[in-house]
This record gives structure tokens, C-alpha cells and sequence, in this order.
């Protein structure tokens, strides 16, 4: 007995010889998935063709009129092809354009470069100025502290005057 009477007489058992199905169907290969007999339904058809990567629209009509899957693996393929000679095409064009952004690319490169290499001359003098210029804030700091400190002065003395307890005409003011 071969495995195709085999599941002639028990189409229920797993299937391990796929052929074998396929023939017991009549249906082609690709209805099938491995484990299970056959899609039950159009909506389990469609999903299964779905993973597959057609549209279900397209799944439903071919399905409705009897058109084989050999024929939707046909029809993709020519969509896979023609999109493939859109990238070529499309490829030369990007290719160039690419190739003058790096021209131009390098020529940025280059002006960084020399740029920094100008700076780096300008370098031992900036660091001097760079120090030079911590000093002088620290300088400005100090002083506006001081300031600081004789403007609440100032305020203090304001403040007793308006208690009442007058100074001199100009007491706290300079």
C-alpha cells in the first residue's frame, strides 16, 4: 500500500508525504501548508496567501474565478520584476547624485580641515587669551560681590531712616 492509499482510506492522519496530499486534493501544492489538509475556508485561503504577501483583494478575485496560485506566483513575480527594473533605473540616477554629494562632501572635508589646522596655529595664542579672560571674570566677580555688599548696606540704612530714625541729609547715599 503507498502512502497515497494510505491517506486515501485515513485523510485525517498528519501528513508527512506532501505529494502524496497534494494529489489526494487535486489541488496544488501551495493551497496546502504542511501540518493540516486542506484551507477549510476562502477566508483561511486568503489569510494563508496574505502571509504571502498579496493583497486580499487580489487573493478574493483570483480565487472567485478559479485562476491557479501558479498564476498569482506569475503575476507577482512580473510586479517583483518590473519594480526591480524601476530600482535599476532608479539606482544610476541615485548612483550619480550620491557620487556629487560625496564630491562635495570631500570639498567640506577639506575646508574643515583647513580650518581647523588655522585654528590650531591660532591655538597657543588662545590659550593665553583664554586665561587672560578667566582672570579678568574672576576680577569682575569679585568686584560686583562688593558691590553686592554696599548696595544691602545702603538698603539697611534706608530702611532704619524710615523707622525714623533720621541721619544726616545724604546719610546712606553716595
Amino acid at each position: 500500500m503507498s502512502s497515497f492509499d494510505f491517506h486515501r482510506e485515513k485523510p485525517h492522519t498528519p501528513v508527512h508525504h506532501h505529494s502524496d496530499l497534494c494529489r489526494y486534493h487535486h489541488t496544488p501544492s501551495s493551497l496546502h501548508n504542511k501540518t493540516s489538509h486542506t484551507f477549510v475556508t476562502e477566508q483561511q485561503f486568503v489569510r494563508s496567501k496574505q502571509k504571502a504577501g498579496l493583497s486580499p483583494i487580489k487573493v478574493i478575485a483570483f480565487f472567485s474565478q478559479g485562476i491557479s496560485l501558479g498564476e498569482i506566483e506569475k503575476e507577482k513575480r512580473r510586479e517583483r520584476r518590473k519594480r526591480a527594473r524601476e530600482r535599476k533605473r532608479g539606482g544610476r540616477e541615485r548612483k550619480r547624485k550620491e557620487r556629487r554629494e560625496r564630491e562635495g562632501e570631500k570639498e567640506k572635508e577639506r575646508k574643515r580641515e583647513r580650518e581647523k589646522k588655522e585654528r590650531e596655529e591660532k591655538g597657543e595664542r588662545g590659550e593665553k587669551e583664554k586665561k587672560e579672560r578667566k582672570r579678568g571674570e574672576r576680577e569682575k566677580e569679585r568686584k560686583r560681590e562688593i558691590n553686592r555688599r554696599k548696595r544691602s548696606k545702603r538698603r539697611e540704612g534706608r530702611e532704619t531712616e524710615e523707622r525714623g530714625e533720621r541721619k544726616r541729609d545724604g546719610g546712606g547715599e553716595s
